[in-house]
């Protein structure tokens, strides 16, 4: 059986356990089927709220190394940060971008570029996976 549907809204937030202990999502509200994994989607067109999806068209495929970039840059981010930048920004387009760059300082370049490659749409999830580990790999053999 092939299942062609996709959640863009995993967030800690939707992701919990019931009473068996069995792992659960929780928000179906950015649930949908998809047909063809290569093509563009452009959420914003869909949505008139604010969610931390791409303020571009993006692959769909692609989806996924952005949140986990979003993730990662939620974490190097204070609460108000991400509220300014993230959760509530003035400009859509760019308030990544501009968060990204605030925190230029506390990433390694290697880790900034590839964080900034995912918000652009530039990284399969297979790539992002294998340089995120090479980057994790390098540094355990530094301790």
């Amino acid at each position: 059986m092939k299942y062609n549907y996709i959640n863009f809204d995993i967030k800690h937030t939707n992701i919990g356990y019931d009473s068996k202990n069995n792992l659960k999502i929780f928000d179906f509200n950015l649930f949908f089927e998809i047909e063809n994994y290569s093509k563009k989607i452009n959420l914003y067109r869909k949505f008139d709220y604010y969610y931390l999806h791409p303020p571009l068209n993006f692959t769909i495929k692609n989806i996924i190394s952005y949140s986990v970039a979003i993730l990662i840059l939620e974490s190097f981010s204070t609460n108000s940060e991400c509220k300014k930048f993230l959760y509530e920004p003035q400009k859509l387009k760019y308030s990544k971008f501009v968060l990204l760059k605030l925190k230029e300082s506390l990433l390694t370049p290697k880790l900034y570029k590839m964080l900034h490659l995912c918000l652009t749409d530039k990284y399969s999830p297979e790539y992002f996976y294998n340089e995120l580990k090479s980057l994790y790999l390098k540094n355990e053999t530094q301790l």
